[in-house]
């Protein structure tokens, strides 16, 4: 991996105030060391600047743990997408002298840079994003490597197009994105995440291991179809992306399609038939 130097950031995501968690992630400790920290020291083992990505209100106490340089600004005002998606799109519109940008979530505490190198390798193949899914259908959109143009525009289209607030509508708008399995990174742990205090002792889900990858390539044409088009072509749209992603067992991705569907009310006869029954596995 030839990486020029200035050419790449990585970027931590660490704006979240952590409701489920208790307190903000970024600032829990573990082995004397804030994660925010950790994960600042595990980029900076790698030959891209380090930057760290924030909400307003968390701005002041990563500053003084990781220096103002490093810390990116949600723009908050600007985009009415939420939570990551709107650091995707800030680290986009700010870091605009990079070509490539690399992220990795603050409550990782277990990954290193190591385990994004197959991620920056994908990415630089087919010129778009990469990212990881697991052996249980989910996929892991906050690691994530993309070519700063190219997510800049995915970026906007899922924050401007349909005010999204779940991660994975990068993954729905950025084309082609190869997903590799989770065996890539060699680490079992790499995409574990905190989810509770408890877990900074012991991580309670371990992603099931995935082998092999997957191309998605023209799926962002039907979100784009269901964002802006009306209802009968919508809801087609919909049921497409939801097929597309069943078939590939990326149950995570079709079950946020199934939800698209319901929350605007736009129900195909397979996807009614699929909500009455739970959207067994998704």
């Amino acid at each position: 991996m030839n990486i020029i130097p200035g050419d790449v950031a990585a970027v931590v995501l660490a704006g979240g105030v952590g409701r489920r968690f208790g307190r903000p992630k970024a600032l829990a400790m573990l082995d004397g060391v804030s994660l925010v920290e950790r994960a600042v020291e595990a980029l900076s083992s790698g030959p891209a600047d380090v930057y760290v990505s924030v909400s307003p209100r968390l701005e002041r106490p990563v500053s003084r743990l990781v220096g103002p340089s490093r810390v990116i600004v949600d723009l908050v005002e600007q985009a009415p997408c939420g939570g990551p998606l709107r650091a995707f799109l800030t680290s986009a519109a700010v870091l605009n002298h990079y070509s490539t940008l690399v992220f990795m979530p603050v409550d990782a505490p277990w990954a290193s840079w190591k385990d994004l190198e197959p991620l920056y390798n994908a990415s630089k193949a087919v010129d778009s994003g990469a990212s990881y899914f697991s052996g249980d259908g989910v996929v892991h959109p906050l690691f994530l490597v993309a070519p700063r143009n190219k997510l800049l525009h995915a970026a906007y289209t899922a924050c401007h197009w349909r005010g999204e607030k779940r991660a994975t509508a990068i993954l729905r708008t950025l084309d082609p994105v190869v997903l590799l399995g989770s065996s890539k990174t060699r680490n079992p742990l790499a995409l574990a995440t905190v989810n509770t205090p408890q877990d900074l002792l012991r991580p309670s889900r371990v992603p099931v291991p995935a082998e092999g990858y997957i191309i998605l390539e023209g799926h962002s044409t039907l979100f784009s179809i269901s964002a802006s088009t009306g209802d009968y072509y919508t809801a087609l749209a919909i049921e497409a992306e939801y097929k597309l992603y069943r078939n590939l067992g990326l149950q995570r991705l079709a079950s946020h399609a199934l939800k698209d569907a319901s929350r605007l009310g736009l129900m195909t006869s397979l996807l009614q038939s699929v909500s009455t029954l739970g959207c067994s596995g998704c």
